[in-house]
């Protein structure tokens, strides 16, 4: 009996312990979950009910220590920066894969702009046809009122038309002038945001740019020479024969000479903007090689 008795008590504690335990884990992962209201009340709970979702919180262990904060501002905030930056990555890249240089940025708005203008150049030959065919159908409606008649109702009716006309081209006319402010803000958006993304390439350019100018103004340059001497060479025969000169010689023979000196300054100003282009071009080279 009493063999009987030590087990059904050995049965009881195993059963309190095995409850304790469990109890006693229960209440180690157990969580807390504390926020604040719209109107400023703190409240705890197990959980953010339905009606607050979307507002900061705060997760306690069973002891009320903080193990996680849940700013939703926050996580809003960088959701929307993550999207502004895959936004801002997608137009660099089409912006890339789009153009090669600036000036073909500068080529694609004109054209843009281009068919703007003759969009508008056509509304306005559409309103002052309407106007001018508005003053007629008011001049006529003029004639029947002196003549103390009733003005016909097709005459009133194409009257209150060419106003409607009118009235809607102008809307038209402004949406093209906007939509043309709009392109030209556009491109030239994209024109600087470019400049940013290409610098070297641009820079290349620019160079090659400026060698091909300075090709044409030493070439200008030597032409005017073979000219000047030609006429320094013809008012030396003229005046070795005693033939009176060409009076008009010696305005040419300085006109060329202030031409030469022109040519001269460009080329120098040429020259310098190269090596300034060079040694840009070099230290963006340096800086891209350098080590972060």
């Amino acid at each position: 009996m009493n063999t009987i008795k030590k087990l059904i008590l050995a049965c009881i504690v195993a059963f309190v312990s095995v409850s304790l335990h469990a109890e006693t884990n229960n209440n180690s992962g157990k969580r807390i979950v504390k926020w604040v209201d719209s109107q400023g009340v703190t409240h705890y709970g197990d959980k953010l009910p339905a009606q607050e979702a979307g507002r900061d919180n705060t997760v306690l262990n069973n002891q009320g220590i903080t193990v996680k904060k849940i700013d939703v501002t926050a996580i809003a905030k960088n959701a929307e920066l993550e999207k502004k930056s895959i936004e801002l990555s997608r137009k660099d890249n089409a912006i890339i894969a789009s153009y090669s240089s600036l000036e073909e940025i500068d080529l694609a708005r004109d054209r843009n702009l281009k068919l703007e203008e003759f969009e508008l150049l056509s509304l306005f030959q559409r309103q002052i046809n309407d106007r001018k065919n508005l003053q007629q159908k008011n001049v006529l409606s003029a004639g029947f009122i002196q003549r103390n008649k009733e003005v016909p109702p097709k005459i009133i009716q194409e009257i209150v038309d060419l106003q409607t006309n009118i009235n809607k081209t102008e809307a038209l006319i402004a949406a093209r002038k906007k939509n043309m402010v709009n392109i030209y803000v556009r491109f030239n958006q994209d024109k600087l945001r470019y400049a940013e993304l290409r610098p070297r390439n641009q820079t290349l350019k620019d160079i090659n740019f400026k060698r091909k100018q300075l090709t044409e103004l030493v070439a200008w340059k030597n032409e005017a020479i073979e000219r000047l001497n030609a006429l320094q060479r013809h008012a030396i025969v003229l005046k070795r024969s005693g033939d009176k000169a060409d009076e008009g010689i010696g305005l040419r023979i300085q006109k060329v000479t202030e031409e030469i000196a022109r040519a001269d300054e460009q080329i120098a100003l040429t020259m310098a903007s190269i090596k300034n282009a060079q040694d840009s071009f070099s230290k963006q080279k340096t800086s891209e090689s350098a080590p972060n």
